[in-house]
């Protein structure tokens, strides 16, 4: 079975709902040049949304498998715009580049950290016509197994800098900051911490804010 992997003919996108990515508009890439040559950091990130919004669409309508991954999805391709940004880009290629560094990352999250496979187009088409169940199998894989990606140490520690600054007002939001936890579903958080999925999603949110202030 091949890797997940988007190509030009995957194009339809799945609508979906996640907290970190409400209120995330369309963009120009001369909005986006301008926000980029004359706002901080954040502000571009907070333009680049709607990218991720519709990338991650696309991975969810081809394999939907990968929804119960959606929160993960959205923080690699998050963290991906980060490192982007801060390598200094040309502002008249960002768009390009930030959707093509978010969708390699999320393609090494799906392939190595949850270790997805899917059939042949052909064989899923096939399937569907069929009216059958397209299988998709996972297999989550502790993060420490997986094969290390090359990873720009300054912008690694620095992110473990920032969140060892992040004042945690609770164990829900110590376990977040925990890379212990990371992986981990909302789900999954808010059943070992006995709270709903919302109140897990609004702190990672308040948490990730934080963290973007703190690395302006």
């Amino acid at each position: 079975m091949p890797l997940i992997q988007l190509r030009h003919y995957h194009r339809k996108s799945n609508r979906f709902e996640h907290p970190l990515l409400d209120g995330a508009k369309p963009v120009t890439d001369v909005e986006l040049a301008y926000l980029h040559s004359t706002k901080s950091v954040e502000e571009v990130l907070l333009a680049l949304r709607s990218c991720l919004r519709h990338l991650v669409g696309r991975f969810i309508a081809n394999w939907p498998a990968s929804e119960p991954y959606v929160d993960d999805m959205v923080s690699e391709g998050l963290v991906a715009f980060t490192r982007l940004i801060r390598e200094g880009v040309e502002s008249e290629t960002l768009m390009f580049k930030a959707s093509q560094r978010a969708q390699e990352a999320i393609e090494v999250y799906l392939n190595k950290a949850v270790a997805m496979t899917a059939p042949s187009l052909t064989t899923q088409k096939r399937l569907l016509r069929a009216r059958k169940d397209v299988n998709y199998p996972t297999h989550n894989t502790d993060l420490s197994t997986v094969e290390k990606v090359a990873v720009d140490e300054t912008f690694k520690d620095e992110i473990f800098d920032a969140n060892s600054l992040i004042e945690a007002r609770d164990d829900l939001d110590a376990a977040l900051l925990s890379t212990v936890y990371w992986g981990k579903t909302e789900k999954e958080m808010a059943e070992l911490f006995g709270v709903t999925q919302a109140t897990v999603s609004r702190r990672k949110r308040r948490l990730y804010e934080t963290y973007l202030k703190l690395t302006r």
